[in-house]
């Protein structure tokens, strides 16, 4: 599609007919001028990409091809590093997501490796006479083998179905984002009861560190594997030779991570877990009730006076956007602020069998002034505070700053030396996306927050400001609004008294 459009990017027709297409659109209240806008920004995008896509000549000068077909060379000559002084001749299969990545390779490897040697199969070219020669060439119990071909360049036509255990070695040109992909391609190998080699092999090509911040492919690939393993159990490693197959053999792998190399989240989700197991065990309707519960719920328990960090004081849990967040009330110093929500849920955490209590005589009213004004309770002031800032003046227990806290810092700063213009302006809209709303993908969230950054080091001003260019043409200077009008009011969850 982007390479029509740049074949038809010169065509002085495609102008008058998109005009025409917007008279034919623009009533009511569809904003043709915009739109116009955003689609030649679209344009300018795509033309973008296919200038620094030529400028790459990916076509024939293709590192990851290059590296593909020295590894392949190597197991062919029984010289490469994991297969040595093997007898039996290993054919090589080389999986690919896409046909358009496997109609490039095969050629490539043909070249290298003879046209007679390289088969390449898609749905586009599949047929008996193709899958007669699969059988015979790479089925180790075909009735009427052959030895015409050594390597098989192949999508996931052939993933499901087929014996191909001659190979002996699966090469993963791409990851999938569906990991049962992968274990079905192994699978073509991993014959039971067909045992052709000793060990077999798994090469996978994995995307650069910088790709990987962009398509985190590889995490949700192996997040996905791991919960298989979990589940049903494996008998093969398929990402990495960390894997520990077995019968459900990696959760205690997973469940055993250290706390400081988990995610405050994946904890709160087993202390979930295990909380809801306890209810279950005590109270059979527990889930139910909790379910039943109202927004804006209320409740005060009494804390352990030798607790370690024990701040009493009331919390407020709210939502605002898809962001979630605390406002906490000290006691001790009388002092409202802005809690980091882990530090804040580790303050109320209690018990299972914890009673509750009465609440604080100013948690619904404050008493009144001088001039018998009635003052408001610390409920209200802390249900209608507003936060001056995404980060939290103090952040307590050594919690550190999230990518969403430091991209808001260093928005701050970035925003102070910006001249007036579109991309200021944009800026103050992804900041605010930061601070309340979240909709930036994690990937983009992590490039702005660069660690330790100064607006006088030019190097990282651009890179910030190379950012902030990029989502300004991909999703335009308004897309907070439709966010914001779905979420004008800000949510109260539950408040926690700690007294």
């Amino acid at each position: 599609a982007i390479l029509k459009l740049h074949d038809n990017a010169g065509n002085t027709g495609r102008r008058g007919r998109r005009n025409e297409l917007l008279l034919n659109l623009n009533h009511g209240s569809f904003d043709s001028r915009r739109f116009l806008a955003e689609l030649e920004s679209d344009i300018k995008l795509f033309q973008d990409i296919i200038e620094k896509v030529d400028k790459l000549n990916l076509i024939n000068e293709d590192p990851k091809c290059d590296a593909l077909i020295e590894t392949i060379a190597s197991v062919l000559n029984n010289n490469h590093a994991d297969i040595k002084g093997e007898r039996e001749k290993r054919k090589v299969i080389v999986f690919t997501t896409y046909t358009d990545t496997q109609l490039h390779v095969t050629p490539q490897v043909a070249a290298k490796f003879g046209a007679d040697r390289v088969l390449g199969v898609s749905g586009s070219n599949y047929g008996k006479e193709l899958a007669q020669k699969v059988r015979t060439n790479f089925d180790a119990s075909a009735e009427d083998p052959a030895d015409d071909y050594d390597i098989l360049v192949t999508t996931d036509k052939l993933s499901e179905g087929f014996n191909l255990n001659r190979a002996g070695l699966v090469i993963n040109y791409d990851i999938p984002w569906n990991p049962t992909r992968v274990i079905q391609r192994v699978g073509r190998i991993n014959r039971i009861g067909k045992k052709v080699f000793e060990n077999l092999y798994i090469l996978n090509f994995f995307p650069t560190e910088k790709g990987r911040t962009i398509t985190q492919n590889v995490e949700i690939a192996q997040t996905k594997m791991y919960a298989i393993h979990d589940i049903l159990g494996e008998d093969a490693r398929i990402f990495s030779i960390d894997e520990e197959p077995g019968a459900a053999g990696l959760f205690l792998k997973l469940t055993s991570t250290q706390d400081e190399e988990m995610s405050f989240y994946t904890a709160a989700r087993i202390k979930y877990n295990k909380a809801m197991a306890l209810l279950q065990k005590n109270n059979n309707n527990a889930e139910q009730r909790l379910l039943c519960l109202p927004m804006r719920v209320k409740t005060a328990f009494e804390s352990c006076p030798y607790a370690d960090n024990n701040v009493k004081g009331i919390f407020t849990f709210r939502r605002q956007g898809s962001n979630y967040f605390a406002v906490g009330y000290n006691r001790a110093t009388d002092e409202m602020e802005q809690w980091a929500l882990e530090d804040a849920i580790t303050q109320i955490e209690c018990d299972f069998g914890t009673p509750r209590v009465g609440f604080s005589g100013d948690f619904w009213g404050g008493g009144e002034t001088d001039k018998g004004k009635k003052l408001p309770g610390l409920y209200e002031r802390l249900t209608t505070f507003v936060p001056t800032s995404a980060v939290p003046e103090k952040m307590r227990g050594g919690a550190g700053l999230s990518n969403h806290q430091l991209a808001f810092l260093n928005l701050n700063q970035l925003i102070a030396a910006m001249d007036d213009g579109y991309l200021k302006e944009f800026a103050v809209v992804v900041r605010e996306d930061v601070q309340n709303y979240r909709l930036l993908p994690q990937a983009t969230v992590s490039r702005l927050a660069i660690q330790s950054y100064s607006q006088d080091n030019k190097e990282q001003t651009k890179e910030l400001c190379d950012v902030l260019e990029a989502q300004y043409r991909i999703r335009g200077p308004n897309y907070l609004d439709a966010e914001k009008a779905r979420s004008a009011e800000t949510a109260i969850i539950v408040t926690v008294e700690k007294k």
